[in-house]
């Protein structure tokens, strides 16, 4: 079983210009944003447009928002036991890094580097955690354990393995997004299966080495591809 949360986004229901104008709430009405977000036996769905309207951005961080959800789940129980900010929808490290750095995003190629970003071991919000899962692109991959004081947690196969980025204009023009395959290299050295520790792992068909650039991913290419 795996729990998610997903995103419908209604384009209709945006204005780029009154965004950019900094008025009509940001430039989203009612139904520009539904989430739905689900554990086994509980499914929560939600209008969040006016929370769009009130940040400028929706995020989501591996931490529930529906308060049920975050309940059920065990969230709020994880964050009375262990304190901190790991639990919190609103201060987890993701959240933190994204409130900081989405007023600086004036561009897609500026979106596409902060989905890819991870500067673990230099950012103030990761700086000194010892873990590369903490950041907008986490490299659970990544062996942080050679940390002074031996902080730092044992690579594990998991984290961001990819990355997809659109923007309203592409959308309007048929054009769908863009995306990046494989773990980020932006500011972390690329994966190499050749490398990884873990014999175990099975990855037949892939290629060694995901230091991939972005690629633009269209609809219009689908009827294209053959049916196998």
């Amino acid at each position: 079983t795996y729990s998610d949360q997903y995103w419908f986004g209604a384009v209709k229901a945006f204005s780029p210009a009154a965004a950019a104008s900094g008025g009509g709430g940001g430039g989203a009405r009612a139904g520009a944003v539904w989430i739905s977000e689900q554990i086994p036996g509980l499914v929560a769905r939600r209008d969040v447009s006016d929370v769009l309207a009130a940040r400028g951005y929706w995020g989501s961080y591996n931490v529930p928002f529906d308060e049920r959800i975050y309940n059920e789940s065990g969230f709020a129980a994880a964050h009375r036991k262990h304190g901190g900010a790991t639990y919190s929808y609103d201060e987890c490290p993701r959240a933190r890094i994204l409130r900081r750095e989405l007023p600086r995003v004036a561009s897609l190629a500026d979106a596409e580097r902060l989905l890819r970003y991870n500067r673990y071991l230099s950012d103030p919000v990761c700086r000194g955690s010892g873990d590369p899962g903490w950041a907008v692109a986490g490299r659970g991959a990544l062996d942080a354990r050679r940390l002074p004081g031996g902080r730092g947690r044992r690579a594990t196969a998991m984290g961001a393995i990819d990355g997809k980025v659109t923007s309203y204009s592409r959308v309007m023009r048929g054009s769908s997004s863009r995306a990046q395959a494989g773990p980020t290299h932006d500011d972390q050295p690329a994966f190499s299966w050749s490398e990884w520790g873990d014999r175990r792992a099975v990855h037949l068909g892939q290629p060694d080495l995901y230091a991939f650039g972005w690629v633009d991913v269209d609809f219009d290419d689908a009827p294209q591809v053959p049916v196998l």
